[in-house]
């Protein structure tokens, strides 16, 4: 599998191995439903671990207990634990995410998300999903955001990839455009 560069950041190194562990024990979908236990645990449990001041022994042992309580891989639980040993459990959701990234991406499935200025109406986004499909062969969701720096048009957004489709971006390239062709 091809990692983008979103996997080189920290976050993206810890997904990568864990995807690695996943995909050469054959428990991708095992190590899915792990970070989506975990996370929903967290959710409930804000301030479950503290950032100081406990020894690595009671991290240890409240990482062994949630994994038994959750039913966690021996992997993942060996992950929450390289998080807190290293205080990092704040990037335990950025590592989630790209974590879903790599199975996509291995899958060649994308998450594609649209940005437009209004609410798209059904028949704009049959429409888009239909471009999109021509495109990319698996698509695994299409998200619909309002941003209101959006003038007009579209900025369509999937595994790093932006498709800049918007008032400005055209207006922008006409300029560039005009600025390189010498004026007679």
């Amino acid at each position: 599998m091809v990692f983008s560069s979103l996997f080189v950041s920290l976050p993206g190194r810890y997904a990568k191995a864990m995807f690695e562990i996943g995909k050469e024990h054959n428990i991708l979908d095992k190590l899915s439903q792990d970070f989506e236990a975990f996370k929903h645990f967290l959710s409930e449990n804000k301030n479950f671990f503290p950032k100081h001041g406990v020894k690595s022994s009671t991290k240890n042992d409240l990482c062994e207990a949630i994994g038994i309580e959750l039913a966690l891989t021996s992997y993942f639980i060996s992950f929450i634990k390289v998080l807190l040993e290293n205080c990092r459990m704040e990037m335990f959701s950025n590592v989630a995410c790209l974590f879903h990234k790599a199975i996509l991406l291995d899958a060649n499935e994308h998450d594609v998300i649209v940005y437009s200025s209004i609410k798209l109406s059904d028949m704009y986004k049959n429409e888009i999903k239909k471009s999109m499909s021509k495109i990319f062969k698996n698509i695994a969701s299409i998200k619909y955001l309002i941003n209101s720096n959006i003038l007009s048009g579209l900025v369509i957004e999937t595994g790093g990839l932006i498709l800049d489709i918007s008032g400005r971006e055209v207006i922008r390239q006409l300029n560039s455009y005009c600025s390189s062709v010498e004026t007679i």
